[in-house]
């Protein structure tokens, strides 16, 4: 939801052609985004066993559960900016900056988790994903910062929606 939010006003300050406050709202976001996301990733490694226990009672299922949730919870925080600065990104009307960051850092998962799963098995594919979700959250910032807004020309910031006169 705050993503979607983010992608609204970002939309909107693109409209006012205001780059600045494009860039400090999703700012904001994403420092909401990520203090959350830390703040549940803390709770899942306190008290992991009680959420699994909401789903299963096999105590197998809960020690392999608990692996991937201490592997898993390192990138919470970046997966975070990386769906507010996606979002933002989209707000914006650029599109294309973003995907090609997700095809390329999700697009080694794969010969990542292969390679981890050889020397740790399971858990290995698990880091896999942290690592992948956290290179996204790592660049998506800096790609918005340089791509974000980045219309102008000889009359300053332009929306990426066409403007007629007959309108």
């Amino acid at each position: 939801g705050l993503g979607i939010a983010t992608a609204a006003l970002v939309g909107q300050a693109v409209g006012l052609q205001k780059p600045e406050l494009a860039h400090r709202i999703t700012g904001l976001a994403a420092r909401a985004a990520v203090a959350f996301n830390a703040i549940w990733a803390t709770t899942l490694m306190i008290w992991p066993v009680f959420f699994y226990g909401l789903f299963t009672e096999d105590v197998l299922v809960w020690n392999f559960g608990i692996a991937y949730i201490a592997l898993a919870v390192i990138a919470t925080p970046f997966q975070a900016l990386d769906t507010i600065y996606n979002d933002a990104f989209a707000g914006t009307g650029r599109t294309v900056v973003p995907m090609v960051i997700n095809v390329l850092t999700y697009g080694l998962r794969i010969p990542v988790a292969w390679l981890l799963m050889r020397e740790w098995g399971a858990p290995g594919v698990f880091a896999a994903i942290g690592l992948s979700a956290a290179l996204s959250g790592f660049i998506m910032p800096a790609a918005f910062r340089y791509w974000g807004t980045r219309w102008e020309n000889t009359r300053g910031v332009l929306s990426p929606t066409p403007q007629r006169s007959e309108w």
